[in-house]
């Protein structure tokens, strides 16, 4: 029987599901989304399986004759991948939806819907799509939305809720301290 631990990505709730083999990804029951896999507890710690060449690439993939790395020419030229497990970090602490959670999916909801009413050109990427040449304030504006896009999907991976909704603020263009006031007077109607 293994651990396999689960958090949202809207409230970030964490749970701890006991299986003999991975089960598939539960639903948050507050956010209504997929939960995402964090791992499996191995010796005190999470891993995660993923595929990597055996020695490295320039051996695995090899086209030439002559290898010099540890496994003495076994792999060489293969392009073999293996299952190597990695580490995932701590075993976290299972954080059962509460009060809190549906106040923290709204806030970061919210703030994702004001971040992305902030970014600009969705016309200038159809016609970009469209294979125009943008130039000037167009091309600005495109290159301005590709910047907030990726941007929002590196906030999308941060992990803890005040980073998210500061870092989202940040995108939108709105002052944190703000909203951090009114996340305290949400969070004390919620209890």
């Amino acid at each position: 029987m293994a651990r396999f631990y689960y958090r949202c990505p809207d409230c970030l709730s964490v749970v701890a599901l006991d299986s003999e083999r991975s089960p598939t990804a539960p639903t948050c029951a507050v956010c209504d989304v997929r939960m995402e896999w964090m791992g499996r507890v191995v010796r005190e710690r999470l891993a995660k399986d993923a595929l990597a060449c055996p020695c490295d690439s320039r051996c695995t993939c090899a086209a030439g004759p002559s290898c010099s790395c540890r496994c003495g020419g076994e792999n060489h030229g293969s392009g073999l991948l293996v299952v190597v497990q990695i580490d995932a970090g701590g075993i976290p602490r299972v954080t059962p939806p509460d009060a809190r959670a549906t106040v923290r999916r709204d806030e970061y909801r919210d703030a994702v819907r004001r971040a992305e009413d902030r970014i600009p050109g969705e016309d200038v990427a159809a016609r970009k799509a469209r294979g125009e040449w943008l130039e000037g304030r167009d091309a600005a504006d495109y290159f301005e939305r590709l910047r907030m896009k990726r941007e929002l999907r590196r906030i999308r991976g941060l992990r803890t809720h005040h980073g998210r909704i500061k870092a989202l603020a940040r995108l939108a263009g709105e002052d944190h301290q703000e909203q951090h006031h009114d996340h305290g007077a949400q969070c004390a109607l919620a209890m």
